[in-house]
Protein backbone atom coordinates (compact mmCIF):
# COMPACT_ATOMS: atom_id res chain seq x y z
CA UNK A 1 0.00 0.00 0.00
CA UNK A 2 2.84 2.45 1.30
CA UNK A 3 4.40 1.63 -2.63
CA UNK A 4 0.79 2.61 -4.60
CA UNK A 5 0.77 5.84 -2.15
CA UNK A 6 3.67 6.50 -2.71
CA UNK A 7 3.24 6.47 -6.79
CA UNK A 8 -0.06 8.52 -6.33
CA UNK A 9 -1.91 5.90 -7.07
CA UNK A 10 -4.40 6.50 -3.68
CA UNK A 11 -7.44 4.68 -5.14
CA UNK A 12 -5.85 1.24 -5.71
CA UNK A 13 -4.05 1.36 -2.05
CA UNK A 14 -6.87 2.38 -0.24
CA UNK A 15 -8.53 -0.78 -2.17
CA UNK A 16 -5.86 -2.93 -0.95
CA UNK A 17 -6.23 -0.94 2.60
CA UNK A 18 -9.40 -1.71 3.24
CA UNK A 19 -9.19 -5.35 2.08
CA UNK A 20 -6.87 -5.70 5.07
CA UNK A 21 -8.70 -3.42 7.80
CA UNK A 22 -9.94 -6.64 9.89
CA UNK A 23 -6.43 -8.87 11.01
CA UNK A 24 -5.05 -5.14 10.96
CA UNK A 25 -7.50 -3.24 12.75
CA UNK A 26 -5.84 -2.27 16.02
CA UNK A 27 -2.48 -1.33 14.08
CA UNK A 28 -1.21 1.95 14.29
CA UNK A 29 0.30 2.23 10.91
CA UNK A 30 -2.78 0.42 9.25
CA UNK A 31 -5.13 3.57 10.46
CA UNK A 32 -2.12 6.18 9.24
CA UNK A 33 -1.99 5.13 6.03
CA UNK A 34 -5.39 4.75 6.04
CA UNK A 35 -5.88 8.39 6.93
CA UNK A 36 -3.05 9.27 4.72
CA UNK A 37 -4.52 8.00 1.89
CA UNK A 38 -8.41 9.55 2.47
CA UNK A 39 -6.48 13.07 2.93
CA UNK A 40 -4.87 12.56 -0.57
CA UNK A 41 -8.19 11.95 -1.75
CA UNK A 42 -9.64 15.11 -0.31
CA UNK A 43 -11.95 13.11 1.91
CA UNK A 44 -10.63 15.18 4.98
CA UNK A 45 -13.55 13.97 7.65
CA UNK A 46 -13.04 10.33 6.66
CA UNK A 47 -8.98 11.14 7.27
CA UNK A 48 -10.01 12.62 10.81
CA UNK A 49 -11.75 9.14 11.37
CA UNK A 50 -8.83 7.41 10.47
CA UNK A 51 -6.20 8.96 12.16
CA UNK A 52 -8.26 9.68 15.14
CA UNK A 53 -7.90 5.78 15.22
CA UNK A 54 -4.27 5.97 15.10
CA UNK A 55 -3.87 7.99 17.86
CA UNK A 56 -5.45 5.53 19.94
CA UNK A 57 -2.45 3.01 19.37
CA UNK A 58 0.00 5.61 19.13
CA UNK A 59 1.88 9.13 20.18
CA UNK A 60 3.01 9.56 16.73
CA UNK A 61 3.63 13.27 16.33
CA UNK A 62 3.17 13.13 12.52
CA UNK A 63 -0.38 12.00 13.38
CA UNK A 64 -1.06 14.80 15.37
CA UNK A 65 0.48 16.86 12.97
CA UNK A 66 -1.23 15.63 9.90
CA UNK A 67 -4.79 15.29 12.08
CA UNK A 68 -4.22 18.93 12.44
CA UNK A 69 -4.32 19.66 8.82
CA UNK A 70 -7.28 17.90 8.23
CA UNK A 71 -9.46 19.79 10.91
CA UNK A 72 -8.00 23.00 9.60
CA UNK A 73 -8.93 22.02 6.69
CA UNK A 74 -13.01 21.07 7.38
CA UNK A 75 -12.62 24.77 9.67
CA UNK A 76 -12.23 22.49 13.16
CA UNK A 77 -9.46 25.21 13.80
CA UNK A 78 -9.71 24.36 17.74
CA UNK A 79 -9.12 20.49 16.99
CA UNK A 80 -6.24 21.86 14.98
CA UNK A 81 -5.21 24.09 17.58
CA UNK A 82 -4.87 21.00 20.12
CA UNK A 83 -3.27 18.69 17.74
CA UNK A 84 -0.50 20.53 16.54
CA UNK A 85 0.04 21.42 20.18
CA UNK A 86 0.22 18.09 20.96
CA UNK A 87 2.85 17.37 18.28
CA UNK A 88 4.63 20.26 18.80
CA UNK A 89 5.09 18.99 22.89
CA UNK A 90 5.72 15.60 21.59
CA UNK A 91 8.72 16.35 19.56
CA UNK A 92 9.83 19.79 20.72
CA UNK A 93 13.04 19.71 18.18
CA UNK A 94 10.95 19.63 15.39
CA UNK A 95 9.70 23.04 13.46
CA UNK A 96 7.30 21.80 11.08
CA UNK A 97 4.79 21.26 13.96
CA UNK A 98 5.37 24.64 14.98
CA UNK A 99 5.23 26.32 11.78
CA UNK A 100 2.11 24.49 11.55
CA UNK A 101 0.31 25.65 14.27
CA UNK A 102 2.11 29.55 13.54
CA UNK A 103 0.05 29.50 10.55
CA UNK A 104 -2.98 28.45 12.14
CA UNK A 105 -3.17 31.52 14.09
CA UNK A 106 -1.82 33.96 11.64
CA UNK A 107 -4.50 32.90 9.48
CA UNK A 108 -6.94 33.05 11.93
CA UNK A 109 -6.02 36.64 13.30
CA UNK A 110 -4.39 35.75 16.42
CA UNK A 111 -0.95 37.53 15.54
CA UNK A 112 0.29 37.85 19.36
CA UNK A 113 0.20 34.02 19.02
CA UNK A 114 1.80 33.58 15.83
CA UNK A 115 4.22 36.05 16.39
CA UNK A 116 5.68 34.46 19.67
CA UNK A 117 5.54 31.39 17.91
CA UNK A 118 7.75 32.87 14.97
CA UNK A 119 10.16 34.34 17.89
CA UNK A 120 10.35 30.89 19.27
CA UNK A 121 11.19 28.87 15.57
CA UNK A 122 13.81 31.66 15.09
CA UNK A 123 15.57 31.21 18.91
CA UNK A 124 15.56 26.92 18.64
CA UNK A 125 18.95 25.68 17.10
CA UNK A 126 18.18 22.99 14.75
CA UNK A 127 19.84 19.70 15.60
CA UNK A 128 20.42 19.32 11.78
CA UNK A 129 20.69 22.30 8.86
CA UNK A 130 17.64 20.94 6.83
CA UNK A 131 15.13 22.73 4.27
CA UNK A 132 12.45 21.90 6.68
CA UNK A 133 14.31 24.30 8.98
CA UNK A 134 15.44 27.33 6.63
CA UNK A 135 12.15 26.71 5.49
CA UNK A 136 9.80 27.51 9.20
CA UNK A 137 12.73 30.21 10.01
CA UNK A 138 12.07 31.48 6.93
CA UNK A 139 8.70 31.95 7.08
CA UNK A 140 9.00 33.10 10.52
CA UNK A 141 11.09 35.79 9.91
CA UNK A 142 8.80 36.78 7.05
CA UNK A 143 5.80 36.62 10.07
CA UNK A 144 7.72 38.91 12.16
CA UNK A 145 8.92 41.72 9.49
CA UNK A 146 5.81 41.96 8.12
CA UNK A 147 3.74 42.28 11.58
CA UNK A 148 6.26 45.05 12.58
CA UNK A 149 5.80 46.78 9.16
CA UNK A 150 1.85 46.56 10.23
CA UNK A 151 2.23 47.97 13.56
CA UNK A 152 4.75 50.70 12.87
CA UNK A 153 1.99 52.15 9.58
CA UNK A 154 -0.76 51.41 12.56
CA UNK A 155 1.13 53.61 15.02
CA UNK A 156 2.18 56.43 12.05
CA UNK A 157 -1.51 56.20 10.88
CA UNK A 158 -2.73 56.97 15.09
CA UNK A 159 0.01 60.20 15.10
CA UNK A 160 -1.11 61.13 11.50
CA UNK A 161 -5.31 61.50 12.81
CA UNK A 162 -3.69 62.82 15.68
CA UNK A 163 -1.88 65.21 14.25
CA UNK A 164 -4.98 66.32 11.40
CA UNK A 165 -7.12 66.25 14.58
CA UNK A 166 -4.85 69.20 15.98
CA UNK A 167 -4.37 71.16 13.26
CA UNK A 168 -8.11 71.89 12.29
Amino acid sequence: AIDLISKKQNIKALSLLLGIQKPLQYSESYWHNVGTVWFKLNHYQKAIKSFEQSKVFSSNPEIYSELGKCYELTRGYKEAEIDYRTAVNLEPSRFIPRYNLMQLYQNNGHLSEAQLLAKNILDIKPKIQSKEVQFCKLAANKLLNTSTIRNKLSFDMRNANYKTSYSA
